[in-house]
């Protein structure tokens, strides 16, 4: 019997407990690509000494294990699946189907942001979103629902192109930093905000001459709680995260305090 360490960091969970996952391999050669299914090690003296947990259902490789609202979610590398624990590693439901698309050939990464995104926990899910090919990395959006299934409300585009290993987490000040195979095996790092992964900001480089045209539509309107012609209002809408206080710029129009003046 062969034990082999995953290519994923370990997990400190909020009751103190330590979890990471191992590859067990006791049929075949070390560094074959088949395995048995993958093993949750635990320690509760902060890494002195390790004790071996429930394994998941169906074999694979790497896998990341992160924690959202009192149970771990484990992501594994094949299937495209993910199992959910409700006693910290001691055992794992069924294999669930993640119902994403992405390459089931490569390592992932993936987190619990520290904020509710529209009042629920967020999974950020990275992996390459090619089927075929380890390419055209993603970030994925997990809601947690009350009943522990997850809603992918969200995706971010990370790149066009080569995108393999990856490491992903949440930086001291609530960005997403991410670093990744891209090109050539190059390491490529880059730092993301929430409201980016989310949709509400673009960071648009554009040459001279170009064109940038933006079309949405909204099923409501945006709702102003000042008038026009006040230099403060605030403005709720379904495409923002939370209320935001935005300035209201001078203007020209032939009716007074009226929103046909914008």
């Amino acid at each position: 019997m062969i034990h082999t360490v995953a290519l994923e960091k370990a997990v400190a969970l909020e009751n103190g407990r330590i979890v990471t996952f191992c590859l067990l391999n006791d049929a075949h050669a070390l560094c074959e690509p088949w395995f048995d299914p993958p093993v949750c090690i635990t320690s509760d003296d902060g890494g002195k000494t390790w004790t071996r947990g429930a394994d998941v259902a169906a074999w694979s490789s790497e896998s990341v294990v992160t924690e959202a609202d009192g149970k771990l979610y484990l992501f594994t590398r094949h299937g495209n699946a993910y199992y959910v624990s409700e006693n910290y590693g001691e055992s794992w439901g069924p294999q669930l189907s993640t119902g994403l698309a992405y390459n089931n050939n490569c390592q992932l990464t993936a987190i619990t942001y520290s904020e509710k995104v529209d009042g629920k926990t967020a999974i950020l899910f990275a992996a390459p979103s090619s089927t075929s090919s380890r390419a055209n990395g993603k970030i994925f959006v997990g809601l947690v629902q009350e009943d522990g299934s997850l809603d992918w409300a969200y995706e971010y585009e990370v790149n066009k192109g080569n995108y393999a290993y990856s490491c992903m987490d949440e930086l001291a000040n609530g960005n997403i930093g991410l670093l990744y195979e891209s090109a050539g095996a190059a390491i490529t790092y880059t730092e993301l905000s929430m409201r980016e992964i989310l949709g509400f900001e673009q960071n648009l480089v554009l040459d001279q001459g170009d064109v940038y045209v933006d079309e949405r539509t909204a099923e409501a309107a945006a709702e102003i709680t000042q008038k026009p012609d006040e230099s403060i209002a605030t403005v709720s809408s379904e495409f923002v995260v939370e209320e935001s206080t935005t300035l209201l710029y001078d203007h020209v129009s032939n009716t007074n305090s009226s929103l046909d003046s914008f």
